[in-house]
């Protein structure tokens, strides 16, 4: 049986724990954006909506 060291699973750890950290930034950053455009989106129709009422 091979016996693997501390050192190994220190480094693995650390990179787990630096990719984990990176993809849930990303994450968050692209859920943010969807909300973000998503909120844009209405209220650029509510907008026109608006509008269009106001000139009919």
């Amino acid at each position: 049986m091979i016996e693997i060291s501390f050192e190994y699973w220190n480094k693995l750890a650390d990179q787990t724990l630096v990719i984990s950290s990176l993809l849930g930034g990303f994450s968050i950053a692209i859920i943010a954006n969807l909300l973000v455009s998503e909120v844009n989106t209405r209220s650029f129709l509510d907008v026109r909506i608006r509008v269009n009422n106001f000139y009919q």
